[in-house]
């Protein structure tokens, strides 16, 4: 047998065998080739079930073309939950509810169920620069979310119209001649990063030598940005009745 250890396993005359992550797009492959090998020949039902908090199938699951592989997400696990616990058919315990929303409710802290890939920035100067450069330029090391596809603009009060895909993050980049010179040399993104260092180079806004945080994003009219109707204004009020910004560093959204 191999060295592969699942997160659990039931068998009997057949075997279930259970892949759990708890972070988006770290399913790995050789993995799941492993487990599948070492289930095979108990002569019964065999299944790999792979649990992620990913917001669509993996496509790791797709390029392995194995039927025994099954995927679901905690959401879906959540929906089932949700949909057992209303259905006034089943006669499910007391404990049995309590421990089930429990789970739910474990999966709501961790963060499972969230769904989110879209983080909408402040974005007074960072929007008319993305029109004009198609990046995005922050402080080195700002922390964000795994599992972004897109960004958003929060400016002039509102979520501007272009959400672009995020091709490449950078962090940090120094904003130098050495580093301009060593983008050059690598791939379009690369030349692109360049681009904009060589760009956005200012004594009053980025200084030679300075870190920065650098995302790389589709173009205005690229197939790969999402365009809504219109921008979206915030109509967000305090208690007192005053407007106060939606946001003022970042928030998260969903792309659909």
């Amino acid at each position: 047998m191999g060295a592969s250890v699942p997160d659990a396993r039931i068998s009997a005359s057949f075997a279930y065998w259970f892949e759990v992550k708890t972070v988006r797009n770290s399913l790995r492959s050789d993995q799941l080739v492993e487990h599948l090998a070492n289930i095979a020949g108990f002569n019964g039902d065999e299944r790999l079930f792979v649990i992620t908090p990913d917001a669509s199938r993996p496509s790791i699951i797709d390029e392995l073309g194995d039927k025994r592989v099954l995927w679901l997400s905690f959401r879906a696990l959540s929906d089932a939950v949700e949909e057992a616990l209303a259905d006034v058919r089943n006669s499910v315990s007391e404990q049995a509810r309590f421990l089930l929303r429990e789970l739910q409710a474990l999966f709501v802290e961790d963060g499972l169920l969230d769904s989110d890939d879209v983080v909408v920035v402040a974005a007074r100067v960072g929007y008319p620069e993305y029109l004009q450069h198609h990046v995005y330029v922050c402080q080195p090391n700002r922390a964000f979310r795994d599992g972004l596809t897109h960004m958003g603009f929060y400016a002039e009060a509102a979520i501007q119209s272009h959400v672009p895909r995020i091709l490449r993050r950078a962090d940090p980049v120094p904003f130098t001649a050495e580093e301009i010179e060593r983008r050059r040399a690598g791939d379009v993104l690369d030349q692109r990063i360049a681009d904009a260092i060589e760009t956005l180079l200012s004594p009053e806004a980025r200084q030679e030598g300075s870190e920065y945080g650098v995302f790389i994003l589709s173009e205005p009219e690229a197939s790969d940005t999402v365009r809504l109707e219109a921008p979206i204004a915030n109509d967000t009020v305090a208690a007192s009745g005053r407007p106060f910004a939606w946001t003022m560093g970042q928030r998260y959204v969903s792309l659909s």
